[in-house]
Protein backbone atom coordinates (compact mmCIF):
# COMPACT_ATOMS: atom_id res chain seq x y z
CA UNK A 1 0.00 0.00 0.00
CA UNK A 2 3.07 2.34 0.47
CA UNK A 3 3.92 2.20 -2.96
CA UNK A 4 0.43 2.89 -4.16
CA UNK A 5 0.50 5.91 -1.67
CA UNK A 6 3.78 7.14 -2.87
CA UNK A 7 3.04 6.54 -6.58
CA UNK A 8 -0.35 8.68 -5.75
CA UNK A 9 1.77 11.56 -4.03
CA UNK A 10 4.20 11.67 -6.42
CA UNK A 11 1.71 12.15 -9.48
CA UNK A 12 -0.14 14.93 -7.47
CA UNK A 13 3.28 16.99 -6.87
CA UNK A 14 4.19 16.07 -10.69
CA UNK A 15 1.59 17.93 -12.37
CA UNK A 16 2.85 20.77 -11.17
CA UNK A 17 6.26 20.59 -10.85
CA UNK A 18 7.60 18.48 -13.99
CA UNK A 19 6.37 21.77 -16.48
CA UNK A 20 9.01 24.11 -14.11
CA UNK A 21 11.44 21.31 -14.50
CA UNK A 22 10.94 21.17 -18.27
CA UNK A 23 11.06 25.05 -18.51
CA UNK A 24 14.60 24.83 -16.81
CA UNK A 25 16.18 22.37 -19.29
CA UNK A 26 14.87 24.50 -22.63
CA UNK A 27 16.24 27.71 -20.96
CA UNK A 28 19.23 25.89 -20.76
CA UNK A 29 19.30 24.31 -24.05
CA UNK A 30 18.15 27.61 -25.70
CA UNK A 31 21.17 29.10 -24.15
CA UNK A 32 23.35 26.19 -24.99
CA UNK A 33 22.14 27.00 -28.73
CA UNK A 34 22.93 30.27 -28.49
CA UNK A 35 26.77 29.78 -27.56
CA UNK A 36 27.45 27.20 -30.21
CA UNK A 37 26.26 29.46 -32.58
CA UNK A 38 28.32 32.39 -31.56
CA UNK A 39 31.12 29.90 -31.51
CA UNK A 40 31.20 27.53 -34.18
CA UNK A 41 28.14 28.72 -36.76
CA UNK A 42 28.41 32.44 -37.14
CA UNK A 43 31.61 33.40 -39.00
CA UNK A 44 33.93 35.63 -36.81
CA UNK A 45 34.63 38.34 -39.02
CA UNK A 46 30.47 38.87 -39.19
CA UNK A 47 30.51 38.91 -35.07
CA UNK A 48 32.86 40.71 -34.80
CA UNK A 49 32.28 43.09 -37.47
CA UNK A 50 28.95 44.01 -37.08
CA UNK A 51 28.61 45.87 -33.13
CA UNK A 52 24.71 45.54 -33.69
CA UNK A 53 24.71 41.87 -33.99
CA UNK A 54 27.04 41.61 -31.23
CA UNK A 55 25.22 43.29 -28.65
CA UNK A 56 21.83 41.58 -29.61
CA UNK A 57 23.47 38.34 -28.86
CA UNK A 58 25.14 39.33 -25.65
CA UNK A 59 22.34 40.57 -24.85
CA UNK A 60 19.97 38.03 -25.62
CA UNK A 61 22.35 35.69 -23.65
CA UNK A 62 22.14 38.06 -20.42
CA UNK A 63 17.91 37.68 -20.39
CA UNK A 64 18.36 34.17 -20.97
CA UNK A 65 21.16 33.23 -18.27
CA UNK A 66 18.29 36.01 -16.19
CA UNK A 67 15.37 33.65 -17.07
CA UNK A 68 17.04 30.16 -16.29
CA UNK A 69 17.75 32.08 -12.53
CA UNK A 70 14.19 32.97 -12.19
CA UNK A 71 12.91 29.54 -13.26
CA UNK A 72 15.76 28.05 -11.44
CA UNK A 73 14.47 30.06 -8.50
CA UNK A 74 10.50 28.95 -8.77
CA UNK A 75 11.36 25.63 -8.99
CA UNK A 76 12.93 25.44 -5.98
CA UNK A 77 10.39 27.34 -4.81
CA UNK A 78 7.45 25.07 -5.92
CA UNK A 79 9.20 22.24 -4.90
CA UNK A 80 9.04 23.24 -1.45
CA UNK A 81 4.98 25.13 -1.72
CA UNK A 82 4.08 22.08 -3.11
CA UNK A 83 5.10 19.24 -0.71
CA UNK A 84 3.95 21.62 1.87
CA UNK A 85 0.58 22.35 0.25
CA UNK A 86 0.30 18.52 -0.02
CA UNK A 87 0.69 17.49 3.31
CA UNK A 88 -1.51 20.36 4.54
CA UNK A 89 -4.32 19.63 1.54
CA UNK A 90 -4.11 15.37 2.47
CA UNK A 91 -4.40 16.02 6.20
CA UNK A 92 -6.28 19.04 7.47
CA UNK A 93 -8.70 20.15 4.58
CA UNK A 94 -11.69 18.09 2.88
CA UNK A 95 -9.89 15.77 1.68
CA UNK A 96 -8.14 14.89 4.59
CA UNK A 97 -11.83 12.78 5.07
CA UNK A 98 -11.20 10.68 2.04
CA UNK A 99 -7.10 10.17 3.10
CA UNK A 100 -8.43 8.96 6.53
CA UNK A 101 -11.03 6.38 5.08
CA UNK A 102 -8.21 4.75 3.61
CA UNK A 103 -6.73 1.66 4.68
CA UNK A 104 -3.53 2.79 5.20
CA UNK A 105 -1.56 3.53 8.55
CA UNK A 106 -0.87 7.41 9.86
CA UNK A 107 2.55 5.93 10.09
CA UNK A 108 2.36 4.98 5.90
CA UNK A 109 0.85 8.67 5.18
CA UNK A 110 3.99 10.57 6.82
CA UNK A 111 6.10 8.28 5.28
CA UNK A 112 4.81 8.77 2.06
CA UNK A 113 5.12 12.39 1.91
CA UNK A 114 8.62 12.48 3.69
CA UNK A 115 9.84 9.82 0.78
CA UNK A 116 8.23 12.10 -1.64
CA UNK A 117 10.00 15.61 -0.19
CA UNK A 118 13.16 14.17 -0.51
CA UNK A 119 12.35 12.41 -3.95
CA UNK A 120 11.68 15.88 -5.20
CA UNK A 121 14.23 17.46 -3.58
CA UNK A 122 16.96 15.18 -5.16
CA UNK A 123 15.38 15.85 -8.71
CA UNK A 124 15.28 19.51 -8.52
CA UNK A 125 18.82 19.17 -7.70
CA UNK A 126 19.59 17.11 -10.99
CA UNK A 127 17.76 19.28 -12.83
CA UNK A 128 20.09 22.55 -11.61
CA UNK A 129 23.23 20.30 -12.66
CA UNK A 130 22.49 18.93 -15.71
CA UNK A 131 21.16 22.54 -17.12
CA UNK A 132 24.23 23.85 -16.44
CA UNK A 133 26.00 21.01 -17.87
CA UNK A 134 24.02 21.51 -20.54
CA UNK A 135 25.39 25.43 -20.66
CA UNK A 136 28.82 23.99 -20.10
CA UNK A 137 28.36 21.65 -23.07
CA UNK A 138 27.31 24.61 -25.13
CA UNK A 139 30.45 26.41 -24.03
CA UNK A 140 32.83 23.79 -24.74
CA UNK A 141 31.35 23.34 -28.34
CA UNK A 142 31.12 27.06 -29.63
CA UNK A 143 34.67 27.85 -28.01
CA UNK A 144 36.41 25.18 -27.31
CA UNK A 145 38.36 23.81 -24.08
CA UNK A 146 40.65 26.92 -23.85
CA UNK A 147 37.58 29.46 -23.30
CA UNK A 148 37.37 31.49 -20.47
CA UNK A 149 34.38 29.77 -19.40
CA UNK A 150 35.83 26.85 -19.12
CA UNK A 151 39.17 28.46 -18.04
CA UNK A 152 37.40 29.35 -14.70
CA UNK A 153 35.20 26.55 -14.14
CA UNK A 154 37.93 24.23 -14.35
CA UNK A 155 39.94 26.53 -11.76
CA UNK A 156 37.15 26.37 -9.89
CA UNK A 157 36.94 22.46 -9.21
CA UNK A 158 40.34 22.38 -9.17
CA UNK A 159 40.15 24.89 -5.98
CA UNK A 160 37.54 22.89 -4.61
CA UNK A 161 38.97 19.41 -5.64
CA UNK A 162 42.32 20.59 -3.77
CA UNK A 163 40.38 22.11 -0.48
CA UNK A 164 37.97 19.52 0.11
CA UNK A 165 40.98 16.91 -1.04
CA UNK A 166 43.03 18.85 1.85
CA UNK A 167 39.97 17.90 4.62
CA UNK A 168 39.61 14.25 3.41
CA UNK A 169 43.37 13.76 4.12
CA UNK A 170 43.88 15.86 7.00
CA UNK A 171 39.82 15.13 8.49
CA UNK A 172 38.53 12.26 7.43
CA UNK A 173 35.72 11.77 9.94
CA UNK A 174 34.83 15.28 10.59
CA UNK A 175 34.35 15.84 6.68
CA UNK A 176 31.55 12.08 7.12
CA UNK A 177 30.32 13.53 9.97
CA UNK A 178 29.79 16.69 8.51
CA UNK A 179 27.97 15.23 5.48
CA UNK A 180 25.77 12.70 7.57
CA UNK A 181 25.24 15.65 9.70
CA UNK A 182 23.84 17.86 6.57
CA UNK A 183 21.49 14.88 5.06
CA UNK A 184 19.73 14.75 8.67
CA UNK A 185 19.57 18.66 9.36
CA UNK A 186 17.48 18.78 5.53
CA UNK A 187 15.50 15.70 6.97
CA UNK A 188 14.87 17.44 10.09
CA UNK A 189 13.65 20.68 8.22
CA UNK A 190 10.79 19.12 6.87
CA UNK A 191 9.53 17.77 10.02
CA UNK A 192 9.94 20.94 11.13
CA UNK A 193 7.33 22.44 9.11
CA UNK A 194 5.01 18.98 8.87
CA UNK A 195 4.78 19.44 12.87
CA UNK A 196 4.54 22.69 12.56
CA UNK A 197 1.70 22.84 10.45
CA UNK A 198 -0.18 20.15 11.84
CA UNK A 199 0.81 22.24 15.67
CA UNK A 200 -0.97 25.13 14.11
CA UNK A 201 -3.91 23.56 12.11
CA UNK A 202 -5.09 21.69 15.62
CA UNK A 203 -4.94 24.72 17.20
CA UNK A 204 -6.82 27.03 15.50
CA UNK A 205 -9.51 26.58 12.38
CA UNK A 206 -8.91 30.32 11.23
CA UNK A 207 -5.83 32.03 9.96
CA UNK A 208 -4.24 28.10 9.67
CA UNK A 209 -0.87 29.55 7.54
CA UNK A 210 -0.17 32.64 9.79
CA UNK A 211 -0.74 29.95 13.11
CA UNK A 212 1.25 27.18 11.39
CA UNK A 213 4.58 29.69 10.12
CA UNK A 214 4.90 30.79 13.86
CA UNK A 215 4.39 27.43 15.44
CA UNK A 216 7.44 26.29 12.99
CA UNK A 217 9.26 29.22 14.11
CA UNK A 218 8.52 28.79 17.86
CA UNK A 219 9.24 25.03 17.83
CA UNK A 220 12.24 25.90 15.76
CA UNK A 221 13.48 28.29 18.37
CA UNK A 222 13.68 25.85 20.99
CA UNK A 223 15.54 23.11 19.61
CA UNK A 224 18.01 26.44 18.22
CA UNK A 225 18.13 27.28 22.42
CA UNK A 226 18.70 22.86 22.87
CA UNK A 227 21.37 22.95 20.29
CA UNK A 228 23.03 26.18 21.81
CA UNK A 229 23.61 24.86 25.51
CA UNK A 230 24.59 21.38 23.83
CA UNK A 231 27.60 23.36 21.69
CA UNK A 232 28.63 25.77 25.08
CA UNK A 233 28.44 22.31 27.67
CA UNK A 234 30.43 20.39 25.08
CA UNK A 235 33.06 23.45 24.80
CA UNK A 236 33.66 23.11 28.66
CA UNK A 237 35.08 19.56 27.83
CA UNK A 238 37.79 21.15 25.10
CA UNK A 239 39.92 21.95 27.69
CA UNK A 240 40.88 18.29 28.31
CA UNK A 241 40.61 16.65 24.57
CA UNK A 242 42.54 17.26 21.59
CA UNK A 243 41.01 19.50 18.87
CA UNK A 244 40.44 16.95 16.56
CA UNK A 245 38.54 14.77 19.39
CA UNK A 246 36.26 17.68 20.29
CA UNK A 247 35.11 17.98 16.73
CA UNK A 248 34.30 14.63 16.37
CA UNK A 249 32.69 14.71 19.42
CA UNK A 250 30.09 17.92 19.05
CA UNK A 251 29.60 16.60 15.80
CA UNK A 252 28.52 13.18 16.88
CA UNK A 253 26.50 15.15 19.69
CA UNK A 254 24.79 17.08 17.19
CA UNK A 255 23.83 14.14 14.83
CA UNK A 256 22.55 12.51 17.43
CA UNK A 257 20.68 15.64 18.62
CA UNK A 258 19.16 16.18 15.10
CA UNK A 259 17.60 12.72 14.67
CA UNK A 260 16.19 13.49 18.69
CA UNK A 261 14.33 16.18 17.08
CA UNK A 262 13.39 14.31 13.84
CA UNK A 263 12.14 11.67 16.17
CA UNK A 264 9.62 14.19 18.37
CA UNK A 265 8.28 16.27 15.47
CA UNK A 266 7.38 12.81 13.81
CA UNK A 267 5.88 11.83 17.10
CA UNK A 268 4.52 14.74 17.79
CA UNK A 269 2.60 14.73 13.77
CA UNK A 270 1.46 11.37 14.35
CA UNK A 271 -0.19 11.94 17.59
CA UNK A 272 -1.57 14.76 16.32
CA UNK A 273 -2.72 12.84 12.88
CA UNK A 274 -4.36 10.48 15.59
CA UNK A 275 -5.65 12.24 18.12
CA UNK A 276 -5.73 15.62 17.50
CA UNK A 277 -6.96 15.90 13.92
CA UNK A 278 -9.04 19.32 13.31
CA UNK A 279 -10.83 19.15 9.64
CA UNK A 280 -13.42 21.67 10.47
Amino acid sequence: MFGKSLKYEFRAVARRVIPLFLTVLAISVIIALVLILDGRVLPPAMVENSTMFRDTLEIAQVFLLIGLYLMIFASGIAVIVMTIRRFYTSFFTDEGYLTFTLPVSVDCHLMTKIVSAIIWSVLGSLVICLSFLVIGGGALVGYGAQADFWEMVSGLFRSLGEVYGALWREYPGQTVLLVIYAAVSALFQIMLIYFGISLGCMVTKKHRVIVSILCIMGVNVVFSILEMFLTVFSAFFSVFITNEVYDIVLLISLIVLCVIKILLCYLGTKAILIKKLNLD
